[in-house]
């Protein structure tokens, strides 16, 4: 009634992780009900309307008031506590996007389509370095200065749900369009550490 439309952000996991990097138009094939729900949101949103916008991002990490808050900083604990055994994923890739370039390339993105009404469908927006969660552990312990002995890669396949080895987006319609914003994991991961506003009951540990 309004004349408005919606923007939709997705996920990587919509596709399967085989044959990265996946372009827009390429077919999805979730491999949990995570990936499977995000696809039946991007179906309905595209169908509801020819205006509407998805935009399918990786694993985000930013500012947060709990370590659990994200999937990245909810590692950090286990990086930060040398005296316990941390057994990391190395095995499947991914993209750690700072939550702030997402909103700087949607706020962005929405002016250009104020100027241009074809921008429509699907888009991706990602970070270009690739990491598994044992590197995103061992980048966190040297931004801090911590030991990483306790550290410890797994290079099996992670347990519980499927996920993708490699689900890469690659972003190429909005870098086509002349915008692009990565931040350095280290120093995103830094920043949204110290940051962060954390409850009474995780007290962010002194930094030497």
């Amino acid at each position: 009634e309004l004349g408005a439309f919606v923007v939709f952000i997705s996920t990587d996991y919509v596709f399967d992780g085989t044959s990265p990097p996946y372009q827009v138009t390429d077919q999805t094939n979730p491999l949990n009900k995570y990936g499977f729900s995000k696809r039946e949101g991007e179906v309905i949103t595209l169908d509801s309307s020819k205006e509407n916008i998805v935009l399918r991002v990786p694993i985000l990490y930013g500012e947060v008031t709990s370590w659990e808050e994200s999937a990245i900083t909810t590692l950090f604990p286990k990086v930060w506590n040398k005296n316990v055994e941390c057994i990391m994923s190395d095995y499947e890739i991914r993209y750690p996007t700072h939550c702030d370039d997402v909103s700087w390339i949607l706020k962005e993105l929405l002016r250009k389509r104020q100027k241009d009404s074809s921008l429509t469908g699907i888009f991706h927006w990602s970070s270009n370095e690739k990491m598994t969660k044992y590197e995103m552990c061992l980048t966190m312990a040297r931004v801090f200065n911590l030991p990483t002995g306790h550290i410890k890669a797994d290079k099996s396949p992670s347990g519980g749900a499927n996920r993708p080895f490699n689900a890469h987006l690659d972003p190429k319609r909005i870098v086509e369009l002349g915008l692009s914003r990565n931040t350095p994991f280290a120093e995103g991961v830094l920043s949204c550490i110290v940051k962060g506003t954390f409850t009474n009951t995780l007290v962010l540990p002194k930094i030497d």
